[in-house]
């Protein structure tokens, strides 16, 4: 995935609300619990993710389009996820892949005010991860 809904919350909010959601859940991570499979490094908080977008880290301007789609198809799953987490602050995460030549330092997104107001709306805060791949040049 490279657009992801985070949301953080009790263990009883978490498995509460995934268990009768329509949103597409793709990880539920409970406090105490394996970050992964058979690891012996534990998650420290509690909470789900949720897949937005599946385009590339290479195309930002795909994962926002369908992430305005995935606000406007799920609003109103959004709305009761705002409710059961009104303490928490769910985290918008865009992939990006970058890659720069060894003379280029500078990287500039631009999201639309239509991502920025619908993600307000429903309290999110947007992240942009930044992923190196091979550099150019």
């Amino acid at each position: 995935m490279s657009c992801v809904l985070r949301v953080a919350g009790s263990k009883a909010a978490v498995r509460s609300f995934t268990a009768r959601t329509s949103l597409p859940v793709c990880r539920v991570f409970i406090a105490g619990e394996p970050l992964l499979a058979g690891g012996s490094k534990l998650t420290r908080v509690t909470g789900f993710n949720v897949d937005v977008s599946s385009a590339p880290g290479t195309d930002l301007p795909e994962q926002v389009r369908d992430a305005i789609r995935f606000f406007k198809r799920h609003a109103r799953e959004l709305r009761r996820m705002r409710t059961a987490f009104r303490r928490g602050s769910p985290e918008l995460d865009f992939t990006v892949s970058v890659s720069e030549p060894s003379s280029t330092f500078t990287h500039s997104y631009r999201l639309p005010p239509a991502l920025t107001e619908l993600a307000s709306a429903y309290g999110f805060t947007v992240r942009l991860s930044l992923y190196p791949t091979a550099a150019a040049g």
